[in-house]
């Protein structure tokens, strides 16, 4: 399915739906969660990747021989006790568990094979499938350990606590006698309205509110008619196929549901005046529901059936663009006594510069910081700043080129695909690396897998703040998923087709036999990213 403007291009190896089934995701722990630094772990898990995980079908003898759950409990115990503060709870009481799960395995295995007893035999496969859960449970905390150390945790938004209140209580007030509300966050771009919103939409607290959520973020010159479709689609989480000339009633009729009557819905993208007026139109006025609109225009007011809230999002005071700056850029692991200097140099020499280069914005801010943490300090700190402060305009793209300049050749190409995907969309880690390895953009070096060396490319771009990672609930396994600001992605997009990496058409554009790669890009819909 393409794209409702027709536009460019996820590789047509890529139009399947990638989400592994339960018995699948048990043989990709490869992608998936990378295997433990141990060689004996690392060998075992070269196995799986080769074979499968072989505990269906293996004998007893073979099960056993390998690293069990239970030492690989004990290990992670042991290895990040000394790391972390406390080990979690529920890790060491599913360590305990386990003890008694292995003791009834053996001795059932014993009693199995003594006997024929269909029950012992179906019980011990319902058990062995609940341990091999609790082992992807494992190895997906193994691998939130290993981005943690590579400092790929998300950082707190930073002095945006009234910005947080006034949107919580644009969602959440009463105060409307039963219309529903238009929200409208407006900003500069980068000034950070997206990462906002978003902050307050994956809450529990919002997801338990709200009968029903979507997201929609789209091209522009969008028709309401498919903003409309988007929606539909996230909330029936189905394919909609309905003629244009259907799309309104349907949507209507969803809406009404009593299960969708109390809904939000979130328009991340520049719609015409027109376009938004004829989709609030077809919006039910009856409930407590609430549109969020993300744009950086001042916007209009919206029909008379509906509330109007607006939130201006500005640029961070000197103060918190110190502060986020530092915070970026003293990570954990440059050590106490280095980060001490760092900050003491910043506040002393370079503050008047990071004031000015930023302008306050906080993507400007993460993206210098990004590019300073792979810099020598201070000699090559003092060279980037004098290019940069030699622009008197459009600092935020010369900090873009930099950034891009700084990059590995290997990883520049791997940056660059993200101009192919939609702009602050979220993509599964484990899709985008696959997508790597097909392109051919990743080697084996090293010793580590091509998956490795994109797990390792993919955690570069996220410390450099090109990339953002995002966990958008944390009880569910292979849910790491990394978005792109718009901002970036149109730096990307000229790039791209500048470097002639990729050839992006519109619907009725005429299409050539070959692209410069050598294969034709076209956009498929966003579900297959997640």
């Amino acid at each position: 399915m393409t794209s409702l403007d027709g536009t460019v291009c996820v590789p047509s190896h890529n139009r399947r739906r990638s989400t592994p089934t339960r018995g699948a995701r048990r043989r990709s722990s490869t992608v998936n969660a990378p295997p433990l630094q141990e060689p004996q772990v690392a060998q075992n898990e070269v196995g799986n990747a080769a074979g499968g995980r072989t505990g269906r079908n293996e004998t007893r003898e073979d099960r056993w021989r390998r690293p069990s759950l239970l030492g690989r409990i004990q290990q992670l115990v042991v290895s990040e006790g000394r790391k972390l503060a406390a080990v979690s709870e529920d890790i060491q009481s599913l360590r305990d568990k386990l003890i008694l799960i292995q003791a009834f395995l053996w001795d059932a295995d014993l009693r199995r094979r003594a006997m024929s007893d269909e029950f012992t035999r179906a019980w011990v496969q319902q058990i062995r499938d609940a341990v091999f859960d609790a082992q992807d449970s494992i190895d997906q905390y193994f691998f939130r350990v290993d981005l943690s150390r590579g400092g790929l945790h998300q950082f707190p938004l930073v002095k945006r606590e009234n910005l947080r209140r006034m949107l919580n209580d644009a969602l959440f007030g009463s105060s409307f006698s039963g219309r529903p509300a238009v929200v409208s966050v407006f900003g500069r771009s980068g000034v950070g309205k997206t990462s906002l919103v978003r902050d307050v939409y994956e809450r529990h607290s919002t997801k338990n509110h709200f009968g029903s959520q979507a997201w929609a973020r789209f091209p522009l010159n969008t028709s309401a008619s498919n903003i409309m479709r988007l929606i539909l689609e996230e909330i029936t989480e189905k394919s909609v196929t309905y003629p244009i000339s259907e799309i309104k009633g349907k949507f209507e009729e969803e809406l009404k549901k009593k299960e969708n009557q109390k809904y939000l819905l979130v328009i991340d993208a520049e719609v015409s005046s027109i376009e938004w007026k004829i989709f609030l139109m077809a919006l039910p006025t009856d409930s407590y529901s609430r549109v969020v609109q993300i744009t950086r225009n001042r916007p209009e007011a919206p029909p008379a059936s509906f509330n109007h809230i607006t939130i201006e999002v500005d640029g961070f005071a000197e103060d918190a663009t110190m502060e986020l700056f530092c915070q970026r850029v003293c990570v954990e692991e440059n050590g106490p006594r280095y980060n001490a200097d760092v900050c003491k140099a910043i506040e002393k020499d370079y503050r008047k510069a990071i004031l000015d280069i930023t302008e306050g914005l906080p993507l400007a801010i993460v993206l210098l910081s990004g590019l300073l943490r792979t810099k020598e300090f201070p000699g090559e700190w003092s060279a980037v700043f004098d290019q940069l402060m030699s622009k008197q305009s459009r600092r935020l793209d010369s900090i873009l080129s930099l950034c891009f300049d700084d990059l590995p050749h290997d990883i520049k190409s791997c940056f660059l695909y993200f101009a192919t995907f939609p702009p602050n969309t979220p993509i599964k880690t484990s899709t985008l690396v696959c997508i790597w390895v097909a392109e051919g953009f990743l080697r084996s070096k090293e010793g580590k897998t091509m998956e490795k060396v994109g797990q390792h490319y993919l955690k570069e771009l996220v410390a450099r703040h090109l990339v953002n990672l995002t966990l958008m609930d944390y009880l569910i396994c292979d849910n790491e998923l990394v978005t792109i600001h718009d901002h970036v992605h149109a730096f990307l997009y000229f790039q791209a087709q500048e470097a002639d990496f990729v050839e992006i058409h519109s619907g009725d554009d005429f299409l050539p036999m070959t692209s410069a790669r050598g294969s034709l890009y076209r956009i498929t819909s966003v579900d297959m990213l997640l």
